[in-house]
Parts: C-alpha cells; structure tokens; sequence
C-alpha cells in the first residue's frame, strides 16, 4: 500500500517508493488516452467513449482498445470536412 507518511516527510523505504506517484500517474494517463484524445479532437461522441473507456477497460481491455480506435475516428467530422469542400 501506499505510505501516506513516506510521501509527506520525503523518507522512503527504497528507491521502488520514490518512483510510484510517477508509475501511477502514467497508469491513469493511459488508462484515459481515449477519452483524452477524444475531448482534444471535440469528437462528437466523446461521452460515449468516456463511458466505455471508463467501465469497458477494467473488465475487458477490448473496451480500452475498441475506445482508442474510435476516439481516433469520426465519421461526422470527416462527412463535415468533404461537405465543406
């Protein structure tokens, strides 16, 4: 578990200790890549992919995967693009 006291004071237990904010900073950034790449691209359907990101990847990481590849893909903003044209 996490030792609130080691964090706070700056004393550790071992060089493992040190690097665990950073480890789950990362777990939580890619946990969330789809949902994040999604909101930065305004996707139209960004609340669905939040959803399935959120509740698909700790059950089955297809949910994670099939989030990512739709986050990377939408079909309003192409069909807005070439109606543009």
């Amino acid at each position: 578990m996490l030792d609130v006291w080691a964090f706070s004071t700056g004393t550790y237990a071992s060089d493992r200790d040190r690097i665990l904010p950073y480890w789950f900073a990362l777990c939580a950034v890619l946990y969330m890549l789809p949902a994040i790449i999604a909101c930065h691209r305004d996707h139209s359907h960004f609340f669905a992919i939040w959803v399935i990101d959120l509740l698909g990847t700790p059950l089955f990481l297809v949910g994670w995967v099939g989030a990512l590849v739709w986050a990377l893909i939408d079909p309003k903003r192409k069909r807005a693009q070439t109606a543009a044209q």
